[in-house]
């Protein structure tokens, strides 16, 4: 019994192996975005950062040249840039329909930035993905209230090494022989 419980102590420690990292969220904000969207003039977009915390996220998106032009910076109320980018690499709108019961369904607009500058690009990897979520049944006069700006990090998890399994079972196996010879 007490080898076993010594194997599941071994277990444990590697049970932190198994989890997969996904995106972190770094930064949020609640505000409001303008958007133009129309067939001969393209889709213009500015995203306002109306929160009352430290940090402002600003984001404006433009294809009426016919390319995607769009920028982000995240700053402190100090003035210190936190994240900049103005370098697209993919972008992404989701306008779904209402709810079957008529109510407003949310939609995204994505746009994942690369060549990042800022204090904080050690929090990322190569890219930031900005997901703004609206309603776009609340769109009057062109203004969307509320929008949401998360900032996520895609960066790479460590792997841990090949041998870190290897030495949770040998303290494992060391733990049930010192329990075996204290009997």
């Amino acid at each position: 019994m007490k080898l076993l419980h010594a194997l599941v102590a071994g277990l444990l420690l590697l049970a932190p192996l198994s989890v997969q990292a996904a995106t972190i969220l770094v930064y949020e904000a609640d505000g409001e975005g303008v958007v133009t969207d129309g067939a001969t003039t393209g889709f213009f977009g500015d995203f306002f950062d109306l929160d009352a915390d430290d940090i402002d996220i600003a984001a404006s998106a433009d294809t009426t040249t016919g390319d995607l032009d769009a920028s982000l910076l995240v700053s402190t109320l100090s003035g210190a840039t936190l994240l900049e980018s103005t370098t697209v690499v993919s972008s992404s709108l989701t306008i779904n329909d209402p709810n079957d019961d008529g109510s407003p369904s949310e939609d995204f607009f994505t746009i994942v930035f690369g060549n990042l500058s800022g204090d904080d690009t050690g929090l990322f990897g190569d890219v930031a993905t900005v997901v703004f979520s609206f309603f776009e049944e609340t769109e009057q006069d062109g203004l969307y209230a509320p929008v949401n700006a998360q900032v996520f990090s895609d960066l790479t998890p460590i792997p841990a090494p090949a041998s870190l399994p290897l030495l949770a079972a040998g303290l494992g196996g060391l733990l049930a022989l010192r329990r075996h010879k204290m009997r």
